[in-house]
């Protein structure tokens, strides 16, 4: 059975960003992490851009399940819940979300509920959808590739 209630945001999450009309933000989270929070914590760190860095910081996904996925997962749905309607943001990660996403939005309602992370992605769609935003999400092939993830 899935719990039809979707994480919120927590009063206390305050990510420092800046926020414009086009965001870009970059995601790395690893199980490995020196001295981690718990040993159930895996910290995601992100950086914020545009031509410059803007702001960076980690955060840590404890509202379900453990893994570099859900942190990460777990900060995209944080960061579209503080979005104003209509804005645009970008998300960078070595992980495949363009494809996620995509295979997500297109299955039916009965194979959705059976693919990873359902409550997760079904929030961030919500988010999207409510807000309108223009959501995008990008693979870096290789974390050593990008400047901004190594």
């Amino acid at each position: 059975m899935v719990s039809p209630e979707l994480p919120s945001v927590l009063p206390t999450f305050d990510p420092d960003l800046r926020i414009n009309t086009k965001q870009h933000l970059y995601l790395h989270a690893r199980s490995s992490v020196p001295k981690p929070m718990s040993s159930k914590d895996i910290i995601c760190g992100w950086v914020q851009r545009d031509e410059l860095i803007l702001s960076s910081r980690t955060f840590s996904w404890t509202d379900g399940p453990v893994s570099p996925y859900s942190s990460e997962l777990g900060f995209i749905l944080r960061i579209l819940q503080i979005q104003p309607g209509n804005s645009s943001v970008n998300f960078y990660s070595t992980r495949p979300y363009d494809s996620m996403f995509s295979s997500f939005q297109r299955s039916s309602a009965e194979r959705r509920v059976r693919l990873p992370f359902y409550v997760l992605w079904m929030a961030i769609s919500i988010c999207i959808q409510d807000l309108q935003i223009n959501c995008q999400f990008h693979t870096v092939p290789n974390i050593t590739a990008d400047a901004y993830l190594s």
